[in-house]
């Protein structure tokens, strides 16, 4: 293969890439995600300034972890519930599942491993961490 085509399919294979990314953060409204951030931020900091846990940098990152993955799959599982009515509803047929841009088993899929993702972070964030912390 000539190197500038393969140059040329090295790119394409990486836009498809972007895309399928750029779909799936559509597909859960991600910039939604960042707004709730703030949210779980104070409710971690709330927790530690108010009883004796210590800040943990390590345990900071696994409660934002916990906060996005627990969202992913929630909101991907809602889309994926939905899809039928979405299909038939002229303002929400455009979406990522009903307008074939997301497959379905795709979407099953990417709920499954946030579930399994937050249950692993979570398996890592200290027991003694009080409750508050942890809920956005």
């Amino acid at each position: 293969m000539p190197p500038k085509v393969h140059f040329l399919y090295f790119r394409a294979r990486n836009l498809n890439y972007y895309f399928v990314v750029k779909n799936y953060l559509s597909l859960i409204k991600f910039s939604h995600t960042i707004f709730a951030l703030p949210f779980a931020i104070i409710g971690f900091f709330l927790a530690v300034s108010t009883t004796d846990a210590e800040l943990n940098w390590t345990t900071f990152g696994l409660v934002m972890l916990c906060m996005i993955f627990a969202r992913n799959a929630a909101m991907a599982f809602n889309r994926y519930l939905d899809r039928d009515i979405d299909k038939d509803n002229e303002r929400t047929a455009i979406r990522e599942i009903p307008a074939g841009i997301v497959n379905v088993k795709s979407a099953l899929i990417f709920v499954i491993t946030n579930c399994v993702l937050f249950v692993i972070a979570t398996f890592f964030i200290p027991r003694d961490l009080p409750p508050c912390a942890t809920s956005s």
